[in-house]
């Protein structure tokens, strides 16, 4: 059985004044629109968004070339659209179609993908949108959007129809130009009446297009280059999968705009221009499977006002006896993964901690037990592994990259009231960061700061496999790092490659010993925190288990997992 380890400390009493704090409030709303299945999301959808309407649209979950046709029809109808089985109208779809009141129903797409035979079975009045292929059926829902509006449409908006992600983009500028979505694939009958194309030639079939072309490299950033032609501040942005399309066509019966993600985050460029808009409102479309927390994270960590907000909440009762979390990040770059954490999902982490009373000590500090925070909070430990190049990058122009580990810590220090940027940063290699002309200018910066260099190898060595090597492996690492630190700087805090697990006499051998006439004595021993337990007293030991810094492949021991535990169990929290 896994458990994770927690440390005990020691109660130093100091005094603080001039405390502000109040309760935490609640800036950038993030909900969930998200069924069991995607019949059930389109449902609850219309219920979220709906309180009645004439008319449904409905269509198949099963097959999209069809289905993306919808999204305009809905928003000329003021009708949701729902989803059904090729084979199966759902009770909770009825249902819905029962609390609407819908006097009709449309259904987009033909006999082979819904039978009418099964639309028969709602009783209530239905209008068949079909033709031989997706070209023909969205020639004729563009038919019958003009019949509805009264007038034929000119400007309208024509999408690739084998790239179903930037028709569903599309939707949003339909909604703001009052205009339908035709799909087109090749030269076609209507392209003199289009102004507008969402999606490159390539994905268009064409040569040439005398209107607007609007995309980017990519479906997700087809669906950015959608909301930046519109222009427009808007307050309130849906997410949805770039994977899967039911979510997001769904979410086009309103004509919201609609954001389109992976599942290892979102592009810089999308995740920078939330960040400027600031929307209060983030609607997700579907679940974490497709759309994972961490990608709300990074949304929360985008926005500054998140930050320049917020404030600690009423000091707790102290709890000298209580537990301390150490955490452990390997990388911060642009996608998230098991090693990785985005710029803004660490900023977020940071931001949760400081909303519910954590503030950050440096690990020097926190075995020493010198725990310089206010009373009333707990303190935590931030610890980096590896020295590369995003813990503390220099861009070309000579300033600091902005998304390095460094620069955040920097950055919130300025905008989070008591915090302090304390991370203690494990280093392997020689060229610690990867630019040797920077490497004394970097160890200057972090140093003043109140940020510690720590040891992880020469060689980032597997010490377990071949124990031989621990001396020179710490040694020599001690000195390459020492040599570009200020004289009186050691480096005597030291973390375990491969999250390795020693005892007896070879774990000696990690705390102190010599090489080559180079000493070592550590007063900090790191491991990864899904490593057996131990159970440390600092008088005695100087080993620190540490809790992976991500949401990714932790097995219910990860940094959420044990921030929830001592939201549900506050007496086993240490407070200052």
């Amino acid at each position: 059985m896994k458990r994770i380890l927690f440390i005990l400390i020691s109660v130093i009493t100091l005094l603080f004044t001039g405390l502000k704090s109040s309760a935490n409030e609640e800036f950038t709303e993030i909900r969930r629109i998200s069924g069991d299945n995607r019949y059930l999301t389109s449902v609850e959808f219309s219920r979220k968004n709906f309180s009645s309407s004439e008319f449904a649209v409905i269509t198949s979950g099963q097959d999209f070339p069809d289905a993306i046709s919808s999204g305009a029809l809905a928003q000329i109808l003021k009708a949701p659209i729902l989803l059904v089985e090729n084979n199966n109208i759902s009770n909770e779809v009825r249902e819905e179609i029962g609390r609407l009141g819908a006097d009709k129903v449309y259904i987009v797409g033909g006999e082979s993908k819904i039978k009418e035979s099964l639309i028969k079975t709602l009783n209530i009045d239905y209008e068949i949108l079909a033709g031989k292929d997706r070209y023909e059926t969205s020639e004729k829902v563009l038919e019958k959007y003009e019949e509805i509006s009264g007038v034929e449409e000119e400007n309208i908006i024509i999408a690739g129809g084998n790239n179903y992600p930037d028709a569903l983009s599309a939707s949003y500028l339909a909604k703001e130009l009052k205009k339908p979505i035709l799909l087109v694939n090749g030269e076609n009958n209507y392209l003199n009446r289009a102004k507008y194309a969402v999606g490159s030639l390539k994905s268009l079939n064409l040569k040439e297009f005398n209107g607007e072309l609007i995309y980017g490299p990519d479906r997700y950033a087809t669906s950015l280059a959608v909301m930046k032609y519109l222009g427009k501040e808007n307050n309130e942005i849906l997410i949805s999968s770039g994977i899967e399309y039911a979510d997001a066509l769904v979410a086009s019966s309103i004509g919201k705009p609609i954001l389109l993600s992976d599942k290892e985050g979102f592009s810089r460029e999308i995740i920078e221009y939330i960040g400027s808009l600031s929307p209060n409102n983030i609607i997700f479309m579907g679940g974490e499977k497709l759309l994972p927390k961490y990608l709300e994270d990074q949304i929360i960590g985008s926005i500054d006002y998140n930050f320049e907000n917020a404030v600690l909440p009423e000091p707790m009762k102290s709890n000298t006896s209580g537990k301390v979390m150490i955490f452990t990040y390997h990388d911060v770059g642009d996608k998230e993964h098991r090693y990785q954490r985005t710029p803004e999902g660490f900023k977020y982490d940071i931001l949760n901690l400081y909303k519910k009373g954590y503030l950050p000590v440096s690990l020097k500090d926190y075995m020493r037990g010198e725990i310089n925070i206010p009373s009333g909070y707990t303190p935590y430990v931030i610890t980096f592994d590896d020295g590369n190049k995003n813990k503390f990058n220099i861009l070309d122009n000579g300033e600091i990259d902005p998304n390095s580990s460094y620069a955040i810590l920097k950055e919130l220090e300025g905008k989070l009231e008591f915090f302090n940027p304390y991370a203690t940063f494990f280093v392997s290699g020689e060229i610690p960061f990867g630019q040797k002309e920077y490497i004394e200018y970097k160890f200057k910066l972090m140093i003043e700061s109140g940020m510690d260099i720590g040891n992880h190898t020469k060689n980032h060595a597997n010490l377990k496999e071949n124990p031989r090597k621990i001396e020179e492996e710490i040694a020599i690492q001690k000195s390459n790092l020492e040599k570009y630190l200020p004289e009186d700087y050691e480096v005597n805090t030291f973390a375990i490659p491969f999250s390795s697990v020693f005892s007896g006499r070879e774990y000696k051998r990690l705390i102190s010993g010599t090489f080559n006439g180079i000493k070592y004595n550590n007063i900090a021993i790191g491991i990864g925190g899904w490593a057996p337990d131990y159970y440390p007293n600092k008088s005695n030991y100087n080993l620190v288990s540490r809790i992976p810094g991500t949401r990714i492949g932790v097995d219910g021991y990860g940094m959420y997992d044990f921030i929830d535990y001592f939201d549900k169990n506050p007496n086993e929290r240490y407070v200052k």
